[in-house]
């Protein structure tokens, strides 16, 4: 079903329960559970008439497209998100019983779109009483909200509209109650950018509907605005920005691909500033850290360099990814760990030889048993990690730099003194080959501390880690070199980041110059194949090795310019803010290995139909995630059922043909426990384990082709099945940085940089007018496509795509194909309808 998101959303009772808990924590609390009773009594009708294809705004007309379905839907949950702010400001809003009738109304306000029998003009609201109460009773509506009256209904249906035809005189006195709102709600509606929803007229509908008695009580809009579009970062600046503007007493209402809006009251306009940027960075570097994929101890276990030399380690750009605090978790975490792990993996007699001589320097007695030896392994590998990763980068002198690691891990004084001794007096005895073997006689003096009583090496791993963790952390914060050695760390991120947020963000139209840039230029950098970001251009403070982004996922498949004469790049370079994006993206999705991936990825860059508010963001976000690693697609399957739907123009003769209420997601994102064919892993979504984005999202689609052509007429498919079902509009590229924003076309799906026979099929914009033509046309093609091989041979593609443009009845010619290999003929007759359709769309 097209545009059915929402309804999976509430089949799934365990996921309502999560996504409610999650909405509960916002500072601003709209009435979710009314919203979902809009969807299971109104909203699942008006998906059945087709209004998730039918235009509220269109491209024809010179507007961003916007479906019927989608208006509606915005309006109300716009609706919910301005009541919950005016309750926070301690302005009047509304209660249950109203917010029940202002949705019922605005649900039949554009009813004068939906009859084009009249002229577009002079007749446009000459809506009968009776039209508009049979569309009350069709779609629901007297369930919803039983009180009002079909005189209120009509009210809304001719006289909300500001229109030299609309009828004024018609209005009843509950109509212009909620006049206000609805008035309100269809303006922010229908507006496509975050400065449009701030204009004179938005602004001219907030005052003369909501009129207070001061200059300092007024309501007021405000936005801020990006003008460079990375993806899932893009998503975070947004909600870091909406952080800071939150403390400065606004609520935030609308959220865009490239912006958000804000409510506020009085006069004072928030303007950008350098304390402003510095405050933004601060909730960047915040909101990125919480991350769970980046910030949980397990997940970033996973990334630690397999121990070598007796400790573990992570890249510097960690330090601002996940932080201090949880990189020394991760390490101690992965240590302890293995110390209680029961695998038979014996120790190495390297291993063995160096426990033996620490045994030798100490007044202590370290284990002897297989066992107690792996535990202190464990212990030894904690103790190396902090003291190469952190301890000694502050601390150059070897002998202070020891004398800090004992004190921190609360060593003996005699174990302290032998160590220091050793260290004088033969300092390569536990350091040679680069080696730590101090580590082993600090970690059995740790084994031996008691935690209520208990030796920690009987202690449970989650207790021990909790123990050490403070017990560390404690030590390095208090250490005078702490602050300086994580600024180190840190500081070209904070620089380069600072800079990128002045260049590319503006606060209610205002922006915040710098004087001095400190990054490379790009135009003497890209003249000289120099320190360029093949992604976006920019200069950046790295130098050319650092610029190598080790933590791409892309590695040589992908960059934006290659120079001329250059055979193959060493590796993608990236500034900052890209090389961050990269690893957000790499941390958010689980590429598959070997044949389970194209060794080429295109990327659905999906953009908000006009806006979310967090509310939406989260029921999109928890849509989205049902294309995880597990998800596979029947491609098969899902072409029977796109082409068997029927939305628009549906005859009102037909019967039970079809099934209207069968989900495309069954064979969209298969699960192993679902019935029938398993289906194939070809695209994920890549914010996976993260929460706290807004607006921007992206799915990598990588199924295993033997050509490029078929690679990509399957990705866009793809794409415009994911647009029809979630409602948002998609652009597809082979850049994981999009060239296009959503501001940059008005159509649902853009093509940028596909191949050009895939191109020429789909056209390189899809309008929402012609989204179902075109969906049901590459169901055809791939129905027809599937049945002229006994194989499902994808390869087979290009040459379907020929025949689409040489052929003048295709869809017969591929109908003839299909008979040859056919041995029971009523196979091909159920082929008809395809054959017939794509005959059509070629003589159009």
């Amino acid at each position: 079903m097209p545009d059915d998101a929402l309804k999976d959303m509430l089949r799934d009772p365990d996921g309502l329960t999560e996504l409610y808990s999650k909405i509960d924590q916002m500072s601003t609390k709209p009435k979710m559970d009314l919203f979902e009773e809009y969807l299971k009594k109104v909203d699942v009708h008006l998906v059945e008439e087709g209004m998730g294809f039918k235009p509220a705004k269109s491209v024809e007309f010179g507007k961003t497209d916007q479906s019927m379905l989608n208006h509606i839907r915005n309006g109300i949950l716009f609706l919910l998100r301005f009541n919950a702010a005016l309750e926070e400001l301690n302005v009047q809003y509304l209660n249950e019983r109203d917010l029940r009738d202002c949705i019922a109304l605005f649900v039949v306000h554009d009813l004068h779109k939906l009859d084009e029998s009249r002229d577009f003009m002079e007749h446009e609201f000459d809506i009968p009483v009776e039209t508009v109460e049979a569309y009350v009773d069709l779609v629901g509506l007297k369930d919803f909200t039983p009180d009002l009256k079909v005189e209120d209904y009509h009210s809304a249906a001719v006289s909300l509209h500001k229109s030299d035809f609309s009828r004024p005189g018609s209005r009843t006195s509950r109509f212009m109650d909620m006049e206000p709102f609805l008035y309100l709600m269809d303006n922010m509606s229908s507006c496509a950018s975050p400065e449009e929803a701030v204009s004179s007229r938005s602004l001219r509908a907030l005052r003369d509907g909501f009129p207070q008695d001061s200059q300092e009580g007024q309501l007021n809009l405000h936005y801020h605005r990006l003008d460079d579009i990375k993806g899932i970062l893009s998503g975070i600046i947004n909600k870091s920005v909406a952080d800071v503007m939150q403390d400065n007493g606004l609520v935030m209402l609308m959220a865009y691909q490239d912006g958000c809006v804000y409510l506020g009251r009085g006069t004072r306009r928030i303007s950008v500033s350098d304390e402003t940027i510095e405050r933004i960075f601060d909730a960047l570097l915040s909101n990125i850290q919480g991350l769970p994929a980046l910030s949980d101890p397990v997940n970033l276990a996973k990334k630690l360099n397999t121990p070598r030399l007796g400790y573990y380690g992570l890249s510097d750009e960690y330090y601002f990814f996940s932080g201090p605090k949880a990189m020394i978790r991760a390490f101690i975490d992965a240590s302890i760990t293995f110390a209680h792990d029961d695998s038979s993996r014996k120790l190495t007699d390297s291993i063995v030889d160096g426990i033996n001589r620490a045994d030798h320097v100490v007044p202590i007695e370290l284990d002897r048993s297989e066992r107690g030896q792996k535990i202190l392994v464990g212990f030894a590998r904690a103790v190396a990690t902090v003291h190469q990763s952190f301890i000694s980068e502050m601390i150059p002198d070897n002998g202070d730099a020891l004398l800090k690691t004992c004190d921190i891990w609360k060593v003996q004084e005699d174990v302290t003194t032998a160590l220091l001794g050793i260290m004088k007096t033969d300092p390569n005895y536990l350091a040679s080959g680069g080696k730590w073997e101090y580590s082993y006689a600090i970690g059995q003096s740790v084994i031996d501390q008691a935690l209520d009583g208990v030796k920690l090496r009987n202690v449970g791993v989650l207790e021990t880690v909790n123990y050490l963790v403070d017990l560390v952390e404690n030590g390095l914060s208090g250490m005078e070199e702490w602050s300086a050695f994580i600024s180190n760390k840190t500081d070209k991120y904070r620089m380069e980041f600072v800079e990128y947020l002045h260049e590319a963000l503006s606060i209610n139209g205002t922006i915040s110059h710098l004087e001095k840039s400190h990054l490379s230029d790009n135009f003497k950098e890209y003249l000289a194949s120099g320190k360029t970001c093949n992604l976006c251009n920019r200069g950046t403070l790295l130098n050319k090795d650092q610029m190598k982004n080790s933590n791409s996922y892309l590695s040589y498949n992908f960059t934006n310019r290659v120079f001329v004469g250059k055979t193959k790049p060493d590796n993608i370079l990236t500034c900052i803010p890209c090389g961050v994006e990269l690893v957000l993206r790499k941390n958010g999705f689980n590429m598959p290995k070997g044949r389970a991936a194209n060794n080429e990825l295109l990327y659905f860059h999906i953009i908000p139909d006009y806006f979310f508010t967090p509310e939406s963001w989260e029921l999109v976000h928890s849509i989205l995630l049902k294309f995880d690693k597990d998800a596979r697609i029947r491609m098969a399957a899902l072409a029977g059922k796109i082409f068997n739907s029927t939305y628009v123009g549906r005859s009102p003769e037909t019967e039970g043909d079809f099934d209207l209420h069968k989900s495309w997601i069954e064979d969209l994102a298969v699960k192993e426990e679902d019935d029938g064919s398993r289906g194939m892993d070809m695209a994920q979504y890549m914010s996976q384990g993260y929460g706290n984005l807004i607006g921007n999202a992206s799915i990598a689609f990588y199924k295993p082709s033997e050509n490029n052509t078929e690679f990509h007429f399957f990705g866009v498919y793809v794409a415009l099945v994911i647009a029809a079902y979630t409602g948002m509009r998609v652009v597809v590229s082979h850049s994981p940085v999009s060239s296009i924003r959503g501001r940059d076309f008005n159509e649902v799906v853009a093509l940028d940089s596909v191949n050009s026979h895939v191109a020429d099929f789909y056209g390189k914009f899809v309008s929402l007018s012609n989204l179902e033509r075109t969906l049901k046309s590459a169901s055809a093609l791939i129905r027809l496509g599937y049945n002229t091989s006994s194989k499902l041979r994808d390869s087979l593609f290009p040459k379907y795509l020929r025949v689409m443009r040489d052929e003048i009845l295709p869809g017969s010619y591929l109908l003839k194909m299909a008979y040859r290999v056919q041995e029971v003929e009523s196979n091909v007759s159920n082929l008809l309808d395809e054959a017939i359709f794509l005959d059509e769309i070629r003589s159009r």
